[in-house]
């Protein structure tokens, strides 16, 4: 979490997740209370699997052995 305070009268904090993963996927909740009261703010985060692409620079053959595919490339 890091503090960038642009106006003494006003407080922004923020929180940085490096190395994002599915684990920390869900729900976070901002809470913030003074003498004025209180308040709180909810985010979800979630995300997609990534697509995987196969790319292949020449011929590709398989062979079934014993039941397993083995590639060839």
């Amino acid at each position: 979490m890091f503090d960038s305070d642009q106006n003494p009268d006003q407080k922004t904090l923020s929180l940085r997740i490096s190395n994002l993963r599915p684990a920390d996927y869900g729900r976070y909740t901002c809470r913030a209370s003074n003498f004025l009261g209180e308040d709180r703010k909810i985010m979800s985060l979630y995300g997609k699997k990534a697509r995987i692409k196969v790319l292949f620079a020449g011929n590709l053959s398989f062979i079934i052995r014993e039941g397993r595919i083995v590639l060839s490339v």
